[in-house]
């Protein structure tokens, strides 16, 4: 271009500003341009770049009002303010609320070591972005869903995920299973488990009349489960033998709570021996507890929800009962066959012995 088209166009336009007539006029006798084509560009070009400019104040002054709310130091209010102006001008064309992870490695990639920035500049803006994009970006998200959309629940859940801190209560251990629970063992090998607890109970006989499932009760399973052996069986027991995890409950309803302690002076032998022999007999549940983990696959939760999980165990503990029939029918079935089949085998085993002999009785004859 001429130096005087040149000097033209710089006293045509003032600073700052564009304008695609004033550019049609400086070169109208110099070129032949497509104005059209050129005027649609520069607009969406203008309009998009403007849309993202004015929104960016919006998002630091709401984050700016957010840190003086939580009492920020000046100093971190600052620091976090140009950290995320500076990641917020990077991300252009893209709005912050559409902003990935990857937006965030590219910027660290292609601003922060391109430029050669320290370690504890890029911890800055890694922290004032997570600090935004929990406590400001998601609000956005939030006005953009329609109340009845699907996805206000998962948008819940995550928040409360993101939200909870060592000492919540009601914490989320798992996102496809939010109703999982953290239960404290107190086990050297296995401290906590995550999963719900299971209550069963067994008669002296050996069969397990109740199967209850809990996600946190805190030990305090042993009366729904007596309402269940109720139920069930149409009788209320007359006693319950019970470990030291239930203490404080010596009666429910009509049942005596037996619990493992030091026994009185005033109790004779006899009384001591039988209390000693019924805590013994509720020891005997421990590797039933052992059998119904390992062979019924009572170890882990397969299926999603409390209820399922509840029918999971009804049902192992039904087919621990099963087997248990099935066990002691098969003496009964020996004895049943037993005869028939040794009088059968008696006579086959002598008639074969004395076809035998003769065979040989004519071979040596």
């Amino acid at each position: 271009m001429p130096n005087g088209a040149r000097q033209t166009i710089n006293g045509i336009f003032p600073t700052g500003s564009f304008n695609i007539d004033w550019l049609r006029e400086a070169l109208e006798s110099m070129a032949v341009i497509d104005v059209c084509s050129l005027s649609e560009s520069v607009e969406a070009i203008q309009k998009s770049k403007g849309a993202v400019w004015c929104s960016i104040p919006d998002e630091l002054n709401k984050f700016n009002a957010w840190l003086l709310y939580r009492r920020y130091s000046t100093n971190t209010t600052r620091t976090y303010l140009e950290t995320l102006r500076s990641f917020l001008i990077f991300l252009q064309p893209k709005a912050a609320t559409d902003a990935t992870n990857n937006d965030m490695v590219r910027f660290v990639n292609d601003y922060i070591l391109k430029n050669g920035y320290s370690l504890s500049y890029q911890n800055q803006v890694v922290n004032a972005c997570k600090l935004y994009f929990k406590e400001i970006a998601h609000g956005e998200l939030e006005r953009k869903l329609p109340p009845n959309s699907q996805y206000q629940g998962d948008l819940a859940l995550f928040l409360q995920i993101l939200l909870q801190k060592k000492d919540s209560k009601n914490k989320i251990y798992s996102i496809h299973e939010p109703e999982v629970a953290c239960i404290s063992k107190g086990k050297e090998h296995k401290k906590y488990e995550f999963g719900n607890k299971a209550s069963f109970a067994k008669t002296d006989s050996g069969v397990l009349v109740a199967a209850l499932g809990f996600r946190d009760e805190y030990d305090g399973t042993l009366k729904p489960t007596l309402e269940q052996v109720e139920r069930l069986t149409g009788k209320t027991p007359k006693k319950a033998k019970v470990d030291r995890g239930n203490r404080g409950n010596k009666k429910i309803g009509e049942t005596e709570v037996l619990i493992p302690s030091t026994p009185s002076k005033s109790m004779s032998y006899y009384q001591r021996k039988k209390l000693s022999d019924s805590h013994k007999k509720r020891a005997a549940v421990e590797p039933v507890i052992g059998h119904l983990k390992t062979d019924h696959r009572l170890n882990r939760n397969f299926y999603k929800g409390v209820v399922v999980d509840n029918h999971n165990i009804i049902l192992a503990a039904a087919a621990f009962n099963l087997k248990r029939m099935m066990n002691g029918w098969k003496f009964y079935f020996c004895q049943i066959l037993e005869r028939p089949f040794l009088s059968f085998f008696k006579n086959f085993t002598t008639n074969f012995s004395l076809f035998f002999s003769n065979k040989i009785f004519k071979l040596t004859f």
